[in-house]
């Protein structure tokens, strides 16, 4: 803990004293996530993966929130592009006080409350005995990071270098694709442009963006050729990348196979 934070983190111990939690959720452990948030978005855990969670729980009277609010929403900045997502779970008793907060703050992601304050369902749940928390769930639905939000940011960065996202997997897969396709136009070289598919995570999955990039990709192979078509099918570890990113049979489809 910073020692800047030390007095108004004791204020927020203060104001929760008498509602000690049990040990709760703790790195490592996985997580069921059914939340409806304020604004109707239901979070459930079918829509984590691939993507992070950042579940960060706070209130708009809690002097230590507040001062840590430019933290979360400077890791926000940083990470939403990557396929972190955001979810905010207030202990504010007044729904309308928490929401004129979340706006001067520019917390834009949902908020779950129940407007129990320390008797809040999730913090009960989750073992919360001083705020702010913020957690990170992975993909796999396991948390892999608790503390303050002042290294949030920090600590996703880490994470997401352990445990790329499929926003991320998808934007790399997308720049080989590219590539593979300059080769081949300009060399009709499909050994050299299955290395660049090769590079591709085996964890990357169909992803809209990937339709166009591929299907141009194939339609250059086989404009070259019945000949490069086939040698592209024979190269096993390219094809069930293309596969995994547009499924098999439109890879077939597009290289006239």
């Amino acid at each position: 803990m910073k020692i800047r934070y030390f007095g108004i983190v004791i204020l927020a111990l203060a104001l929760g004293a008498g509602h000690v939690r049990a040990a709760g959720v703790a790195v490592g452990d996985a997580v069921s996530l059914n939340w409806r948030t304020t604004n109707g978005v239901v979070v459930v855990n079918r829509e984590l993966k691939g993507h992070f969670l950042v579940v960060d729980f706070w209130a708009s009277w809690c002097p230590a929130c507040m001062q840590e609010a430019p933290d979360v929403t400077n890791a926000y900045r940083l990470f939403a592009r990557d396929g972190v997502g955001f979810v905010g779970v207030s202990l504010d008793e007044d729904l309308a006080v928490m929401r004129q907060t979340t706006g001067k703050i520019g917390y834009v992601w949902p908020q779950v409350c129940s407007g129990l304050g320390w008797n809040d369902p999730i913090a009960q749940q989750w073992g919360i005995n001083e705020i702010p928390d913020a957690f990170i769930i992975g993909p796999n639905s396991k948390v892999l990071w608790k503390g303050f939000p002042d290294a949030l940011a920090a600590a996703l960065k880490t994470q997401l270098k352990e445990h790329p996202t499929q926003t991320m997997l998808a934007r790399q897969a997308k720049r080989l694709v590219m590539a593979a396709t300059a080769t081949v136009l300009a060399h009709h070289n499909v050994a050299e442009a299955c290395r660049d598919i090769e590079g591709i995570s085996p964890a990357i999955r169909r992803d809209p963006i990937l339709l166009e990039p591929v299907k141009k990709l194939l339609f250059a192979v086989r404009r070259n050729g019945l000949k490069l078509a086939q040698q592209l099918h024979k190269h096993t570890k390219a094809m069930d990348r293309l596969s995994a990113m547009i499924g098999r049979r439109n890879v077939m489809m597009y290289l006239g196979l």
